[in-house]
C-alpha cells in the first residue's frame, strides 16, 4: 500500500510540474538555466539570468537543445528632424501698398450704420433749409493772433492799426482751414476779413464785412457748400454766425455757430413725422454728421434727451429700432 501510495504522489508531482511548466500554459515564457554547481533554476525574465549562463538559458519544452539567444532590448531611434522650410521675410510698407492681390477695402463713411435684416432708412437732404430753428452751440473758441501766418499769400490794406488773424475749419475739401483777420479801427470798431473764395489770400474777397451786431462784433458769414463738400449737389450757402463778445474780446477770442439747418418728413411704422438736421456738434458745416432730431410726439419742438439720436444711433421708436443713414 505504501509503495502504491508513493508511486501516485510520485505521478501527481510529475503531473503538476508538466502543468506548470509547459510552456504553451501561460502567456509568458519561462527560461531555465544550470548553474556551475548542476543546479537548474527557472525565470520567467531573461534578464534575472546571469550574464555568463544566459548564452545556454533554454525555454523548457522547445524541441531543439540550441541555446536560446538572450533578447537585446529595443534601440531606441532617434526621430527624423523635419525639413526645414524657408521663411519668406517680412514684407515692407511699400511692398504691401503695392500688392494689388489683395487690395485695401474701402472705408466706411462713420454715419454709415447697418444692421443685418432692418432696413436702412436713408435721409436724403433734399429736404428745406429752414436757416435757424433749433438750439444751437458755440465752438471752441478761437485765439487770434498778432502776426499774419506764413501761408497766408496775400494780406489787404488794413485800416486800423492793430489786427488779430485766426481760422476755422470748414467742410471736407483740403485745405480745410479759413482764414480771416479782424482789422481794429482807431475808435475801436472791428471790421471781418474772411477768406471767402479758398484761395489763402485775403486781398481778393471783396470789401470787409462791417459788424451787424450790437456788441464788439458779429457778422453772417456764407460759403457756398459745393465749395466745402466735393459732391454736396446743393445750390444753397452755409450760413454761421461769426462774434466775439466783451469778455472774448479782452482775450482777443472769437468763435461761431451754425446757422443752417435742414427740415422733412421721415416715415417710422407707417407714421410720418418731421425730421431737422442742425449742425451743431462740431460746427463744420456738414449736416450728416450730427445725428438726427425728430418731432415723435408732434408738438412742434425737439428733445434732446428722447428726440435727438446721434449718429451711428438708431432711431428708437415704440420699442424699435430704425438704422438710417443721411446721404448728400
Amino acid at each position: 500500500m505504501r509503495g502504491n501510495f508513493t508511486s501516485k504522489c510520485t505521478r501527481f508531482i510529475l503531473m503538476t510540474t508538466l502543468v506548470l511548466f509547459y510552456p504553451g500554459s501561460a502567456e509568458t515564457a519561462v527560461y531555465k538555466w544550470k548553474d556551475e554547481k548542476g543546479k537548474f533554476h527557472f525565470t520567467d525574465s531573461p534578464h534575472k539570468i546571469p550574464p555568463k549562463y544566459r548564452e545556454k538559458s533554454k525555454i523548457p519544452g522547445m524541441e531543439s537543445d540550441r541555446p536560446h539567444r538572450f533578447p537585446r532590448q529595443p534601440r531606441k531611434v532617434k526621430p527624423e528632424a523635419t525639413p526645414m522650410v524657408p521663411v519668406a521675410p517680412p514684407k515692407t510698407e511699400q511692398e504691401i501698398t503695392s500688392d494689388k492681390s489683395n487690395p485695401p477695402k474701402p472705408a466706411i463713411k462713420k454715419f454709415r450704420k447697418q444692421i443685418a435684416g432692418v432696413k436702412v432708412i436713408s435721409v436724403s437732404l433734399d429736404a428745406e433749409n429752414i436757416g435757424f430753428k433749433l438750439g444751437a452751440r458755440w465752438n471752441d473758441r478761437v485765439k487770434l493772433s498778432s502776426k499774419a501766418p506764413k501761408n497766408l499769400t496775400g494780406t489787404p490794406e488794413f485800416e486800423g492799426s492793430e489786427q488779430g488773424f485766426g481760422f476755422i475749419k470748414l467742410g471736407t475739401r483740403e485745405p480745410r482751414e479759413y482764414w480771416f483777420a479782424l482789422d481794429i479801427l482807431d475808435n475801436d470798431a472791428v471790421q471781418l476779413y474772411f477768406d471767402f473764395n479758398h484761395n489763402q489770400d485775403l486781398s481778393d474777397d471783396g470789401p470787409p464785412v462791417k459788424n451787424q451786431g450790437n456788441g464788439v462784433y458779429a457778422a453772417e458769414i456764407r460759403i457756398p457748400f459745393d465749395q466745402l463738400f466735393e459732391k454736396a449737389g446743393i445750390e444753397d450757402d452755409y450760413k454761421a454766425w461769426f462774434f466775439t463778445n466783451d469778455s472774448m474780446w479782452k482775450k482777443r477770442e472769437v468763435t461761431y455757430y451754425s446757422r443752417t439747418q435742414w427740415k422733412g418728413t421721415i416715415r417710422l411704422a407707417g407714421r410720418e413725422f418731421t425730421f431737422y438736421l442742425a449742425d451743431s456738434v462740431d460746427n463744420d458745416a456738414d449736416p450728416t454728421n450730427n445725428g438726427i432730431n425728430i418731432d415723435l410726439n408732434k408738438d412742434g419742438k425737439i428733445n434732446n434727451k428722447t428726440e435727438h439720436f446721434d449718429t451711428g444711433e438708431p432711431i428708437k421708436y415704440q420699442g424699435n429700432k430704425y438704422p438710417y443713414e443721411i446721404m448728400w
